[in-house]
């Protein structure tokens, strides 16, 4: 069998969220698992060299997309011609910001994969089945099998949380995939939920496949521990951690709110936030709440932190918090889990399916009931040990991510299979 993987939409560090580690893990554990079948994966320049890491005897890479260089001036006039659609895209790279020119770039080429020219790639190539773990099917042949991953449908349920040309292309992406992928892989049973009120889909077209990859970071030693804790100003057991980016549905803001609700009420319990992830989103507008509300001493922003630096973090940390008001799935949660860290949670959306009874919940939108939940677990031992030990166990459930490239292979088997057997 030999599987093509998209994975052009993969941008460097922290961009893609949670989304990225998942997929590279699942892919990573799919050619491991799978020595007899052949991938070839789709990149773009942008992580092309980054994602060489993958490459193994059955599995190579294959860039699709070049958009280097996207701000290096025309050629001289007697270089010779310049295609017309370069000069348009050099005109637009000078004064359109890189995030709109990124989303203008990813409409033209899935326009134009529509057109006849690009019919028959795939199949050229002799690939026997499509799989597109961001959703969108970019490389759409309609003799060859697909299988996309759905993440999460927020753009359903959050609109104002996108700009109008975000709400479109996502719309765009996930119809498409739904009235044209042989199979919609969701994430959780609420996506599965979400995907069949939002498409005309059969319920035996959406398997369920958890990415159970709880225990997908190693812990790391004392010394490294401490070099991390002592880089970042941190004492262990001393700080409340939440990994994720500065999305607005992450819901940084009412989170800050919740610890200056608890800096005045108890002045005693002087924690500290340490919030990771890259300095982009919101994340500007989120640093002048902190300093407007005096928070500068207690919140921490260290920025996209490597595998390592995220472990040492979740082995050292007296708590997670994890407040977002929508996840598909919700990876950090088991992640802290397994790390032996109390856990408190969003009862929002997909994380009371994940997390069980092995956190401590709070609602998103009320500061106030953050804060107590804060209090609680800053104050009860014996309740931080239950957290530890239930979400030790929980974090057991999905931790065999082997078990889930099986359940992916056998679903890529059977759909070739039935791809083969019609005329």
């Amino acid at each position: 069998m030999k599987i093509a993987i998209d994975l052009t939409p993969v941008q460097p560090g922290g961009l893609n969220g949670g989304a990225k580690p998942l997929v590279l893990d699942l892919v990573q554990c799919l050619v491991e698992t799978a020595p007899d079948d052949e991938f070839l994966f789709l990149t773009s320049d942008v992580t092309d060299v980054e994602l060489s890491f993958l490459d193994a005897p059955n599995a190579r890479r294959m860039c699709m997309i070049e958009r280097r260089p996207t701000r290096t001036a025309l050629p001289p006039a007697n270089a010779g011609p310049v295609s017309l659609k370069r000069r348009v895209r050099f005109a637009l790279t000078r004064v359109l910001p890189p995030d709109l020119m990124l989303w203008i770039e990813r409409a033209y080429l899935f326009a134009t994969r529509q057109r006849p020219k690009h019919t028959g790639l795939l199949s050229d190539l002799g690939i026997d089945l499509l799989f597109s773990p961001f959703t969108a099917l970019y490389f759409y042949e309609p003799r060859i099998p697909s299988v996309s991953l759905v993440h999460d449908l927020q753009v359903f349920t959050y609109p104002r949380f996108f700009t109008p040309e975000q709400r479109a292309s996502r719309v765009q992406d996930f119809l498409r995939a739904a009235s044209r992928a042989e199979r919609l892989v969701c994430t959780s049973e609420y996506v599965r939920d979400k995907v069949l009120a939002h498409a005309q889909v059969a319920l035996e077209w959406v398997p369920v496949i958890n990415p159970r990859m709880a225990r997908r970071l190693p812990a790391v030693d004392t010394a490294s521990q401490e070099k991390v804790l002592m880089r970042f100003g941190l004492r262990e057991g001393e700080f409340l951690l939440y990994p994720a980016n500065f999305w607005t549905h992450k819901n940084h803001a009412m989170l800050l709110t919740a610890l200056g609700i608890l800096r005045a009420n108890r002045p005693d319990l002087p924690l500290k936030l340490v919030c990771p992830g890259e300095h982009s989103g919101g994340f500007g507008a989120l640093r002048c709440a902190t300093e407007a509300m005096h928070l500068n001493d207690q919140v921490l922003f260290p920025g996209f932190v490597t595998d390592a630096e995220l472990a040492a973090l979740y082995q050292s940390c007296l708590a997670v918090v994890f407040p977002s008001l929508y996840e598909g799935f919700g990876l950090p949660v088991l992640e802290a889990m397994a790390f032996g860290a109390p856990v408190l949670c969003s009862r929002a959306t997909s994380l009371p399916e994940v997390a069980g009874d092995a956190a401590l919940y709070f609602d998103p939108r009320k500061p106030d009931d953050i804060a107590r939940a804060v209090e609680q677990v800053a104050t009860d031992e014996q309740l931080r040990h239950r957290l530890t030990e239930a979400g030790s166990e929980r974090a057991e459930q999905y931790a065999d991510l082997g078990q889930t490239a099986r359940e992916y292979l056998a679903l890529f088997r059977e759909l070739v299979r039935v791809g083969e057997a019609q005329p």
